[in-house]
């Protein structure tokens, strides 16, 4: 990612001996279907819940939004308990989930969001997320702004809930991201 090139050359390492190769991913749609019970507008995590991906923040910052729409958390991880304790009925967690259902996953969800707190160098969900063409929120760390153009929003935490809301609320806004995440995932 552009990112780890950035720190390369920060750390002296002669740019001309740096070359960025795109993050090839290897995704299958299959017809496998994963139970998702909510209706309405699904937002989804998937990753590990630790506190250095941000859900803690995440949740707290759903829960501030007056709106019928749901949050779905995939995956497991040291902090689970945790965020069970302070989510509100509109959170659901779906644990870990076998990967043949990942894309059933995606294609459910109306919006993703990554919430990274560390610099991750560039990650797969959000690959996968434009892959399936899907509206998305990240954290301003890492290699996510290499992903986020006119997909999604690049978000500072406390911008979460109200960029939420936006997308929740403004179906031609996600629609029009939606075609922007496969045109980058081309």
């Amino acid at each position: 990612s552009e990112f780890i090139k950035q720190n390369l050359i920060k750390n002296n390492v002669n740019e001309e001996k740096i070359h960025l190769i795109p993050n090839i991913t290897l995704i299958e749609d299959n017809n496998l279907k994963f139970p998702i019970k909510e209706k309405g507008i699904k937002i989804s995590y998937l990753g590990t819940l630790d506190k250095i991906k941000g859900v803690e923040l995440l949740i707290k910052s759903f829960n501030m939004l007056k709106n019928k729409a749901s949050l779905l958390i995939f995956g497991d991880g040291p902090e689970l308990n945790n965020l069970k304790k302070i989510a509100n009925n509109n959170v659901s967690f779906y644990g870990n989930v076998d990967y043949k259902f990942i894309p059933s996953i995606y294609n459910q969800s109306d919006i993703i969001v990554l919430t990274s707190l560390w610099p991750e160098p560039l990650s797969r969900t959000l690959i996968e997320a434009c892959y399936f063409g899907k509206p998305i929120i990240a954290t301003k760390v890492g290699g996510n702004p290499d992903i986020i153009e006119n997909n999604g929003f690049l978000v500072n935490i406390d911008e979460l809930s109200n960029k939420l809301d936006i997308l929740i609320k403004n179906k031609t806004l996600r629609a029009i991201m939606s075609k922007n995440s496969k045109l980058i995932y081309k």
